[in-house]
């Protein structure tokens, strides 16, 4: 069995339990946004049909995690060939890896609530390239979100979400291939930065005062970047909509469901009186059983799961609303489910 290793982090990651792994880096560097220890080269697996990384958080079972990738080709091997395997969360497939040259980064990231006090993270050789990876990451986020149920899979534990994408549709400090992440983000999220509001007819528009965001009750605990910031439509009688699609551009595997979360928080303070209501629908349904009065500083997320082909959203304001609709950030996950059992012996080398 060959050593786990781990980089030093940041004591602010340390005591929120993060597990940052080094994969076979000789020396790495802290990075000053988010204290956090990042690495330069990779780890390759040549030899073997499965290689595993283990994870042992020290909440340990029955809690929820976010466990993230990263994979850097950068030639390192200098075939100038496209690198293609499979990734595994225990023996449940994950997503393919598939970068060449002209692909700086692979980011995959999938939520799961633990049945064991450890996780296997396993890259799987399919005789389509060498496996190798660059980044290994775990994040705690305790018992009260992202909890991946349905009727058919009622418990978590039973299930995945991985990451789509996940996107603060208000942001003010755009920039291409630019996320908000810890520190700014206790959960060590990342929220991509997209300048989508000019493309949909979309107005951005933020606070420029500071607040106390330990001050506000929000169970998701949304980076000041992501409250601070909304989108609104352009007037009171059009929509904050979008076909996921058509914007970006990966096509939804359309045997999967989805979970779509929606983000909003009131931002404006509205003259006495006035009020902002809105109603959502997700490919043409309602999916609200009554509309929602947005409250000043007080965060709502609504969870929807789709089945239904492709994704189109649309918010929009009820004839009782004062103002306009608005959107601070939207999150979509596959949702897969069920699960191999959690028992079953991971076969491979684990790491």
């Amino acid at each position: 069995m060959l050593d786990r290793r781990k980089l030093t982090s940041s004591d602010d990651a340390a005591r929120l339990d993060f597990i940052s792994i080094d994969c076979e880096a000789s020396s790495g560097y802290i990075d000053p946004r988010t204290g956090i220890s990042q690495l330069q080269p990779l780890r390759s697996f040549p030899e073997g049909e499965r290689n595993c990384y283990t994870l042992k958080p020290k909440q340990g079972e029955s809690n929820n995690y976010l466990i993230r990738a990263f994979f850097a080709y950068g030639n390192y091997d200098a075939k100038s060939k496209t690198q293609t395997f499979d990734l595994y969360l225990n023996v449940d497939f994950w997503t393919i890896v598939d970068l060449d040259l002209t692909d700086h980064l692979q980011v995959v990231e999938i939520i799961h609530t633990l049945t064991t006090d450890s996780i296997h993270v396993c890259l799987a050789n399919t005789g389509r390239g060498t496996p190798y990876i660059s980044t290994l990451e775990l994040r705690p986020l305790g018992n009260s979100i992202y909890l991946a149920s349905s009727p058919l899979s009622p418990s978590p534990s039973q299930s995945l979400l991985v990451l789509d994408t996940r996107v603060d549709v208000g942001s003010t400090k755009f920039a291409s291939g630019d996320f908000t992440r810890f520190k700014d983000d206790t959960y060590d999220r990342l929220w991509r930065m997209d300048d989508i509001s000019p493309d949909q007819g979309w107005e951005v528009f933020h606070r420029s005062n500071d607040i106390d965001v330990e001050s506000i009750n929000d169970s998701y605990k949304l980076p000041k970047e992501v409250l601070m910031s909304a989108t609104r439509s352009r007037n009171l009688s059009s929509a904050v909509q979008l076909d996921y699609e058509s914007h970006w551009t990966t096509p939804l595997e359309k045997s999967f469901n989805y979970y779509v979360i929606f983000h909003f928080v009131e931002i404006e303070k509205l003259p006495a009186g006035q009020k902002r209501v809105i109603d959502i629908t997700v490919n043409g349904q309602n999916i609200l059983s009554r509309p929602i009065t947005l409250e000043y500083f007080k965060p709502v997320t609504i969870i929807n799961v789709t089945n239904q082909d492709g994704l189109h959203f649309k918010i929009s304001a009820t004839s009782e609303s004062d103002a306009r609709p608005i959107l601070n950030a939207v999150e979509v996950y596959k949702f897969v489910s069920p699960l191999a059992s959690p028992t079953v012996q991971t076969d491979g080398t684990l790491l």
